[in-house]
């Protein structure tokens, strides 16, 4: 299952990082890719950043090709500013979801989850349902009692 990079708390290896942390952790340095895969809400993402730091872990985005700091108002800057585009994205992205759940249900295709009764089928990029026999006679059973 997909956890929003908005999601702090349940994100199992964001957590097993930071639990690294203490005492002592046995890393001193920490590559990323860029800044949003710490995170993508603005002040939690400064908040990991904070406690990484603090920590004494220096960490480096190799897609900017720089250090993510906090030490002067220039490295505060770039960081406030790639959580900010960070987050802008992941709510752009959750639009651009919506959007297209939105079409293809307005086209009669399904978009959400397994349904007791029907069979989800992959039809030309979309899924479709068709009934499934077996478990339509439970579903029918049910009603008919």
């Amino acid at each position: 299952m997909a956890i929003s990079g908005a999601e702090y708390e349940r994100r199992p290896g964001l957590q097993r990082l930071l639990a690294a942390l203490s005492p002592k952790p046995p890393f001193d340095t920490l590559i990323v890719s860029e800044v949003s895969r710490l995170g993508r809400d603005t002040v939690m993402n400064l908040l990991v950043i904070k406690r990484l730091r603090d920590a004494g872990i220096t960490i480096y985005s190799y897609l900017d090709g720089r250090e993510v700091s906090l030490d002067d108002e220039q490295g505060e800057m770039n960081a406030f500013l790639q959580s900010m585009l960070a987050s802008g994205e992941r709510r752009k992205a959750a639009q651009r979801s919506t959007d297209k759940y939105t079409q293809q249900a307005r086209a009669g295709f399904v978009t959400g989850g397994r349904t007791f009764g029907y069979t989800n089928l992959k039809v030309h990029g979309h899924v479709d349902r068709t009934i499934n026999e077996s478990e339509a006679a439970v579903v029918v059973q049910i009603f008919t009692r």
